[in-house]
């Protein structure tokens, strides 16, 4: 993060190095303010003091000043990317998140494509799905708000 510490994301929380030693962080129960869960998928950060966490049960985000988490959302995200703004991904819609709640970006048609990586360059989302067989994956540039997939 902005403060040079690493973070690490486990089946069992997360561990935070600041040079020294480690911080963990897990889920507590009947806590609002702790991480939403303790299976952790991707951790990014938007160097502005908060840190986006991706678990199997949603987002949560940690704001590195008040030392507290938050929840964005409790729905199955596939993937998360920070470049700029927090764009977060179920298997078929991108969503970009405002600061308060994720707002839709894109939605793929039915019966078209599987989201399971997103990477955003320059605020133009990159989707990576199979297009039709699951072993294979098609990159697909994304634009627009509510954009228009080309191929």
């Amino acid at each position: 993060d902005e403060r040079e510490f690493m973070w690490f994301g486990t089946r069992n929380g997360i561990g935070v190095y600041n040079g020294k030693k480690i911080k963990i962080y897990q889920k507590e129960k009947d806590i609002s303010n702790s991480i939403l869960y303790n299976d952790i998928y991707h951790i990014t950060g938007d160097r502005n003091g908060h840190v986006f966490i991706m678990t199997n049960r949603g987002i949560s985000v940690y704001d590195i000043e008040k030392d507290l988490f938050s929840t964005i959302t409790r729905n199955n995200m596939k993937a998360q990317f920070f470049s700029g703004y927090l764009y977060a991904a179920t298997s078929k819609q991108i969503f970009k998140y405002n600061g308060n709640k994720l707002e839709p970006f894109y939605k793929f048609p039915d019966n078209e494509g599987y989201i399971r990586k997103l990477y955003i360059p320059r605020h133009i989302p990159i989707a990576c799905c199979p297009p039709r067989r699951r072993w294979s994956c098609g990159l697909l540039p994304i634009h627009g708000h509510i954009g228009v997939v080309r191929r």
